[in-house]
Parts: structure tokens; C-alpha cells; sequence
């Protein structure tokens, strides 16, 4: 349940040294917010009123320098705890009410108040274990019984370890107000602070970091809550991971106008994969950066457009003509021998799919100039690697490469007859970096390798791959978690 806030709220005048920040309106609902939630119930305006009798006689040094979630958490889950103890006893509200009015029995209304601060010895931030109950004289005992609860008392559900904090998302300001019970309280202390700080004054991070309370510059652990707060809802919290789909690595099975991964959730750098590093489900939308494509003609339209489509999600994709699903158009500029493919302005480059997506196990990626596919030339070839001298070496293919001078070739897994001898010279055959390429002919081209040394296999064909050819298509996954 969400409590209204009180009306005509100014901004916050002053934060003095000693003013009790948690007696602010919206500090006060957001308390009152979390402990409904931890009690599966709203607090009635009794419970209200002791909940403000409460925060008015806490110290206010102690909690100014606290951050406002900590603030919330530590007076909430401090005051539940405290009314659960087991020597606490509970009244039902309404029996009491009717013997103090109708029944002839004088009940001191003493017995209802707070007499003074419940005491406790110490804070630790996520863990209200340090929370104890303090000599007290007049405790608060009109904590409503609900049949639901236990006989004995109500014991609150604690917070398992590992369990994450409800984040109470303040950004947009609600149009409630506080109710005439906190009115009143508030109203009861002419010396309190009056209503000042909005939900924007007291927005809370969505990622803050936990500090120790006798250590503000040491942080314990990060805190990021599953749930926010959201138009009065309380909502999964949306999360997000970026894969980079690298067509070096994709499954070489397929054609090279088709590009395929298979998707992990691991760190794995199989070939045919594409890794993220957590497991994600109920994916909202999908969000496209800026990538290059190899140039070819097809790809160099009227439009200046490029389409792409991702298989596996063409049940939300966006239906054209001429037999083609996309989910994205792709504004284009050239630059040399490839193509920037820049994603629109509007929304950012988002996808947002009309139903979640429930899982991701493989992505295959076709491109359209901007409705016909378009046909990319082969980025793998295998070829014979002989030797023609000091310091050059012949790559022989079995179909035309369509290389220009200067292009990097990339070998992968070239291997002599001496592995062991000729260890240095198949390192560097092998460089990550590639080699810059001569064209011979149509089908052969040469690197500035000196291979003499090597005993080379006459026969033996080995796996390359056109650097300039190669695609990185990094994707980002909104998906929420509960």
C-alpha cells in the first residue's frame, strides 16, 4: 500500500546539524511502505501514529549522515524487530477500544504511547541481527493481532542471506498525499522541521554501495535491489546484457550470407558461439549499436538502408513486403571497403517485442538492402601454403578470393611436418594480427613471410580468414528476473 503524501510540499530550506532527517513526509511513507511490504498488510492509523511517536524521538545526529535507503531499511526493520520480541505483549485493538468505552474498565492511555526511544546498539548495514530492544517503561502495545499471525506475537519474515533489498525507486513523484494521521503527529511538535523533501529531493540510486557505519569510506558490498518502485507499483527490476556476435567465430556450417551462434552462459570461446555471462529470460526488447559490414554491391542501395533479422525472434519482427521480416532498418554510410550500419535515433536502436521473450539458445543473423537479402562474399577459404622464397610465401585458393593489395588475411592453423623445429616460424604464420596481403592473381596472393626454413607440407591445406570480411554485431538484452 502506498500512503499519500501532504499537500502543498516546498522544497527542503535547510539541513542543520541534529534535525531528525527520517520525520520528513516522504521519508515517514517510505518507511511506512517498507514495513507493509515486510508485513503482507497496510498499518492502520494507530499504527501510524506510533510509528511517528517512534521516529520523532530517535536521534537525529545518528541518522543524519546515513544514506537515505539505509536510513529506511535500518527504521523499519529496527521497529518490527522490536515489536516481535517475545516478552512483548499483543493487544487486540478493538477488544481494548470496547472495554475502555463500553465495558467499565479504565484502561491508562498511557500504556499506548511511546514513553521513549526503543534503544538499540548498533547498526549494521543488510543485517539487523545488532538491533535489540532497549529498558523501555510504556511500550507501544496496540500493534493490531491479525489471525493470520502467530498467537504468541507477530514474528516479521527476516531477510535470508543473500537476499536482496527492496530498492524503492523515487523517480517520478507521486500524486498522493499523506495521510491526516501523519498530518496530525507531525502537527502535535511546532518545533519539527514542517514538510519539505520530495520524492525527487530524496531519489534513491538504483545501485548504491553499502558503507560500514563506524567506516563511511570503506564499502562493504555493492546493494542492487530485484524490485523498484515504479507509478506506485512495485515492480521486477529491468536488467541488461550485451553479447557481441563476432562472425570469426560463428558456426561455419552455414553459407556466408547467414550467421549463426549458438548462446552460452558462460565465458566459453567456442567457435560457434556467442557468451553471455549470466543467464537471462523474459527479454523485454533488444538494443543495436553502431557495426560494419563488408562492402559488396548489393549492400550499396538507393536508400542508404540496411535491414537485419535475427531467426529465432522472427515471431516479433516487423513484416515488409517482398517476403522479408526485419526487425531493424539501419541508416548507411560508406567507408572504403565496408559499410558503417548506424541504428536509428528514435528509441535508440530498441526492438521491443510485444511478448517476452522466455529464453535465448541461438541467434542466426541475415542482413536486407533493406528488403532483399543481400549475399556477402566467403570470409573462410582453405588453401596450400608454399614457399617462394626469402621472405615470400604463396597462399593458393580453389576459387577466387576477390582480394585487394593491403587486405589483412588471418591464418589459423597452419602446421609444418617439425612442428617442434619450426615452432617460431608456425607462431608467426599464426599471429592474431594477420598478414597484409600482395595479389598475385585471381587465386593466389602472397605474405612477407620467410618460410625456407620450414619443412613444408606439399599437400596439406590450411584455414584463413578475410580480416576486412568480419563482422562485430554487438546486441544488448533487457530481460527482467524474478
Amino acid at each position: 500500500m502506498d500512503y499519500p503524501r501532504l499537500p502543498n510540499q516546498t522544497r527542503p530550506s535547510q539541513r542543520k546539524a541534529g534535525v531528525n532527517r527520517a520525520i520528513q513526509p516522504d521519508v515517514i511513507l517510505m518507511i511506512a511502505n517498507r514495513m507493509s511490504k515486510e508485513m503482507g498488510r497496510p498499518l492502520d492509523h494507530i499504527e501510524l501514529r506510533a510509528l511517528v511517536t517512534h521516529i520523532k524521538k530517535m536521534d537525529g545526529n545518528r541518522l543524519r549522515k546515513m544514506p537515505i535507503k539505509e536510513m529506511v531499511e535500518f527504521i523499519a526493520m529496527g521497529y518490527l524487530k522490536f515489536m516481535s520480541q517475545k516478552d512483548f505483549h499483543i493487544y487486540d485493538t478493538h477488544e481494548i477500544l470496547k472495554q475502555y468505552i463500553g465495558g467499565g474498565v479504565k484502561v491508562n492511555p498511557d500504556r499506548f504511547i511511546l514513553d521513549k526511544e526503543c534503544g538499540t546498539t548498533g547498526y549494521t548495514p543488510s543485517d539487523m541481527t545488532s538491533v535489540v530492544k532497549g529498558p523501555h517503561t510504556n511500550a507501544y502495545a496496540m500493534w493490531a493481532h491479525l489471525d493470520r499471525h502467530s498467537k504468541e506475537g507477530y514474528a516479521p519474515r527476516t531477510r535470508a542471506a543473500g537476499e536482496p533489498y527492496v530498492n524503492y525507486d523515487s523517480s517520478q513523484e507521486s500524486k498522493a498525499r499523506l495521510p491526516p494521521q501523519i498530518q496530525d503527529a507531525l502537527a502535535q511538535d511546532p518545533g519539527l522541521p514542517g514538510p519539505a523533501a520530495t520524492s525527487k529531493n530524496i531519489a534513491i540510486q538504483d545501485v548504491t554501495t553499502e558503507y560500514d557505519i563506524n567506516d563511511r569510506a570503506t564499502p562493504v558490498r555493492p546493494l542492487v535491489g530485484n524490485w523498484v518502485r515504479r507509478n506506485n507499483l512495485t515492480v521486477p527490476r529491468q536488467k541488461s546484457l550485451t553479447a557481441l556476435f563476432d562472425s570469426k567465430y560463428r558456426d561455419r556450417s552455414t553459407d556466408p550470407s547467414t550467421f549463426t551462434w549458438g548462446v552460452t552462459y558462460n565465458s566459453t570461446q567456442e567457435t560457434g558461439f556467442a557468451s553471455l555471462p549470466a543467464t537471462i529470460e523474459n527479454i523485454t526488447f533488444m538494443q543495436f549499436d553502431s557495426f560494419y559490414i563488408p562492402y559488396v554491391p548489393d549492400a550499396d542501395n538507393t536508400y542508404k538502408k540496411i535491414s537485419i533479422h535475427i531467426q529465432e525472434l522472427d515471431s516479433n519482427s516487423t513484416v515488409a513486403h517482398e517476403s522479408r521480416h526485419y526487425h531493424l532498418l539501419f541508416d548507411t554510410i560508406l567507408s572504403g571497403d565496408r559499410i558503417l550500419c548506424r541504428p536509428p535515433t528514435q528509441d535508440e536502436g530498441k526492438f521491443r517485442f510485444n511478448l517476452p521473450i522466455n529464453a535465448l539458445k541461438q541467434v542466426t543473423i541475415t542482413f536486407g538492402s533493406p528488403l532483399q537479402q543481400i549475399r556477402f562474399l566467403p570470409d573462410t577459404y582453405r588453401v596450400l601454403i608454399t614457399t617462394n622464397g626469402p621472405a615470400s610465401t604463396y597462399l593458393t585458393f580453389d576459387e577466387e578470393h576477390n582480394m585487394s593489395d593491403t587486405q589483412i588475411i588471418i591464418i589459423e592453423d597452419f602446421n609444418t611436418l617439425n612442428p617442434t623445429g619450426d615452432v617460431s616460424i608456425i607462431a608467426e604464420m599464426n599471429s592474431p594480427r594477420g598478414h597484409p596481403v600482395v595479389v598475385i592473381d585471381n587465386f593466389t596472393l602472397e605474405i612477407a613471410v620467410d618460410t625456407t626454413a620450414a619443412s613444408m607440407s606439399t599437400v596439406q591445406k590450411t584455414t584463413v580468414f578475410v580480416a576486412v570480411r568480419r563482422l562485430f554485431i554487438p546486441i544488448r538484452f533487457a530481460y527482467v528476473s524474478e
